[in-house]
């Protein structure tokens, strides 16, 4: 089983070193990283230079939707997720899905736990998440972190992207229809990434 993790980045360059080294520490699966950089003016370029296994751009894009998106296109893995640049995956945590997945074939997206830290790494809380349905986006919004979500590439294939109109509920749009269109969800109760939370 082939993963393929998308990274927007856009000056996040401090962060950029923990996201790249969580994926490239991924264990018994095969993974490729695609990093789409909107034209960073920090050290961006700079740390993405000293990873020669990366697949990475620089160039302006019309936002992180847009970002993604362009990732999304050059996935080859048989899925795909996208891993902000200030967060990073926990140890296993794609074999923890990729056993998931085999025992769970009619799965087309699946999600996981996060764990909320603060900028330093200073953990806040887990987020514990449930099975959930259409009813659930509708009424409770983004209840699912993109972070550690994972859809099967021939969604993307299908021509299903994130809306560029959306620049910060982009996910709750794209799950919702998502599951509108008949993919499967499922839900693996276990922590799978860390995300961010500051200023």
């Amino acid at each position: 089983m082939r993963f393929s993790i998308v990274t927007p980045s856009y000056n996040q360059g401090r962060f950029l070193p923990d996201c790249i080294e969580s994926v490239l520490s991924q264990t018994g699966v095969e993974v490729e990283h695609i990093v789409t950089d909107a034209g960073s003016i920090d050290e961006t370029l700079e740390v993405l230079a000293r990873y020669p296994h990366l697949k990475w751009s620089s160039e302006p894009d019309k936002g992180m939707s847009d970002g993604i998106n362009k990732g999304f296109v050059q996935a080859t893995g048989d899925w795909v997720m996208w891993l902000n640049c200030d967060d990073y995956l926990l140890p296993g945590a794609l074999k923890k899905i990729a056993n998931y997945l085999q025992a769970h074939p009619k799965t087309d997206v699946v999600h996981g736990d996060c764990v909320y830290i603060q900028e330093d790494k200073t953990v806040i809380r887990r987020k514990y998440d449930t099975p959930v349905d259409a009813w659930d986006f509708l009424f409770v919004g983004c209840c699912i972190p993109s972070t550690s979500t994972f859809y099967r590439r021939e969604i993307i294939e299908a021509g299903e992207l994130l809306d560029t109109e959306y620049r910060n509920c982009m996910d709750w749009e794209y799950y919702l229809r998502l599951m509108r269109a008949g993919y499967q969800f499922g839900y693996l109760p276990e922590a799978l990434a860390h995300f961010r939370w500051y200023d």
